[in-house]
């Protein structure tokens, strides 16, 4: 018995992922002032960032909810950003302007634009985005990295943020297939609708009333290093 507290106590302090019970809340942090309004959560490997308000821009936290850099979005005009996530070397985030234009925005982690293209303005909105191997999904639809749509899926239920954990998407604390079948769902961390969602390799995050938590969805060791190309194993 001795020796197995000892085993428990050095795998807390080696750093091993305390798991919970499916749908528990593990952390956490009430966004800071510069992106209060979160509207997109993405996950790079090592940090969390939000893409929001009140000025757009994207902000790097740590997983306590700390801000280590930040830079502004830029699009053309009035604009909201709808969406985020990671690619494996960039962030990307959606964008609606007031002339109904919408689409994608590539960007490094200093904040330059590297790529983006336009949807038709008749595209089912943009609230929403994963990274899925090889392409983007938005909402219901996935598109290249091009702007090609490559599949789609009736939607459900109402589509939010999207997250993407190597088997499934989630979209807050929903789970389906990319053909859009209902998988499971738990019971919401807090009252409101989800508008930030992303997955770290054995979480998934979620942002609702400007706090962000941390919530178990029984996935057991992914290496972050390939995240992107992920394949989580679930309990």
């Amino acid at each position: 018995m001795r020796w197995a507290v000892v085993s428990v106590l050095t795998a807390l302090v080696c750093g091993s992922p305390a798991f919970g019970a499916f749908g528990d809340v593990i952390s956490s942090f009430q966004m800071p002032p510069i992106t209060n309004y979160c509207e997109g959560l993405a996950w790079d490997g090592d940090y969390l960032w939000s893409c929001g308000s009140p000025t757009v821009c994207f902000v790097r936290l740590t997983t306590e909810g700390s801000v280590v850099s930040s830079f502004r979005v830029t699009i053309g005009g009035y604009g909201l950003c709808e969406g985020a996530t990671w690619d494996g070397a960039y962030l990307w985030s959606t964008w609606a302007a007031a002339s109904y234009d919408v689409g994608f925005t590539r960007y490094t982690t200093a904040g330059s634009r590297v790529g983006h293209f336009r949807l038709d303005p008749g595209a089912a909105g943009t609230a929403g985005l994963a990274w899925e191997n090889d392409g983007l999904w938005c909402k219901n639809r996935k598109y290249d990295t091009g702007g090609l749509m490559v599949a789609s899926f009736p939607a459900p239920f109402d589509l939010y943020d999207l997250a993407w954990d190597g088997h499934y998407l989630w979209s807050g604390n929903k789970q389906l297939t990319t053909t859009g079948s209902f998988v499971q769902s738990f019971a919401p961390p807090a009252i409101g609708t989800p508008s930030g969602t992303t997955f770290d390799g054995n979480y998934l995050w979620i942002n609702i009333n400007r706090w962000t938590y941390q919530v178990d969805i029984d996935v057991v060791g992914v290496d972050p290093g390939s995240f992107g190309k992920i394949k989580g194993l679930y309990r």
